[in-house]
């Protein structure tokens, strides 16, 4: 029962920062956002089949372990990190390389202590380097959403 509450509150809590951002960010900014979640979903799959990292809690016997941390973190800090960074490429990579970076190399070690999370078959350089990845996927997204409904950034 903590496991699941603690899941439940890494899902939940995050979402109490949005209207920090504003409406207009948020109408601006959640659809690529929720599109990179739905992405990271997919990912989560293809490490469960190449065994790149093993999650040892679940919130639910048939939800995937990764899903409390897509929807609470990985989603509201995309958000955030458009709001705060998009449309200056240099201060977006900076912010998102840092962010990485702390849960990449303290985050992961947290993780992997309270038997939550262990990476497998990929080690920490690759983990940050699939992060880097989706932070380039998320830029050029919402560049693209953008343009498609001639918003100039």
């Amino acid at each position: 029962m903590k496991t699941r509450m603690l899941l439940l509150g890494v899902a939940i809590i995050p979402w109490f920062s949005v209207p920090l951002m504003g409406k207009q960010s948020f109408k601006r900014f959640f659809p690529m956002s929720l599109f990179m979640g739905i992405l990271i979903i997919g990912e989560t799959l293809l490490a469960h089949k190449y065994c790149w990292w093993k999650i040892h809690k679940r919130p639910h016997k048939k939800v995937v372990g990764e899903i409390p941390l897509i929807i609470g973190p990985y989603i509201v800090g995309s958000l955030w990190m458009l709001k705060l960074g998009y449309g200056n490429i240099l201060r977006f990579s900076f912010l998102n390389l840092s962010t990485h970076l702390f849960i990449v190399y303290k985050v992961m070690k947290w993780l992997k202590k309270i038997r939550y999370w262990t990476l497998v078959n990929m080690n920490s350089f690759q983990f940050l380097s699939l992060f880097v990845i989706e932070a380039f996927i998320l830029y050029i997204g919402q560049f693209l959403y953008d343009k498609m409904r001639g918003i100039k950034s």
